[in-house]
């Protein structure tokens, strides 16, 4: 049976408070996780809300959707909850389980209010971000977007290397090492 709702939301703060990636950040003296924090906790609160026989569930969907999209744009890495979201959705009120999860997959995903979370994310997201390519140019696309798609530095946890950097950074300093130690 799935889990009762007090459970699940302990489950979700104990992941935010304990995800490796927000500790690494809150603990650098920067608060960035609080950004997008509020953006995230209204989306969750739209989704898990949703309930597909009330006509103004739609209307929760868009404004959750709309909420991603702001804190996606805030900061990105929300961005990594999506698919989350577009499952819960999916699945919440599906009627017909196949053995085959695949099929159950693709049946979730195909669903109206899956569709309109996503659009509404993508139009909120583009919007915001043409809204500041207008007021900035080219600065905003080379700062605040392209940025972190080019940065090599492993301490810019935004950078797609950084993990990789981080972890690979002794590589060569080990592989010099002698395999057996001097008896000299």
């Amino acid at each position: 049976s799935p889990p009762s709702p007090a459970t699940s939301l302990r489950l979700t703060c104990l992941f935010w408070m304990y995800n490796p990636i927000v500790i690494n950040i809150s603990t650098r003296g920067s608060s960035d996780s609080l950004l997008p924090l509020l953006p995230v906790l209204l989306t969750i609160l739209g989704v898990l809300s949703y309930t597909h026989s009330d006509s103004s569930s739609y209307v929760t969907v868009l404004l959750s959707g709309f909420s991603h999209g702001l804190s996606v744009h805030g900061k990105i890495y929300p961005v990594i909850y999506s698919l989350s979201y577009a499952l819960h959705l999916g699945n919440k009120y599906q009627r017909h389980r196949h053995h085959h999860r695949l099929i159950n997959f693709t049946l979730s995903i195909l669903r109206p209010q899956v569709f309109l979370f996503i659009f509404s994310s993508l139009a909120s997201f583009s919007a915001l971000t043409y809204l500041s390519y207008a007021m900035e140019g080219e600065a905003y696309l080379t700062h605040g977007v392209l940025y972190h798609s080019t940065r090599l530095d492993h301490r810019h946890n935004y950078s797609i290397h950084w993990y990789h950097i981080y972890l690979s950074r002794y590589v060569n300093e080990i592989l010099s090492l002698p395999s057996s130690p001097s008896l000299s």
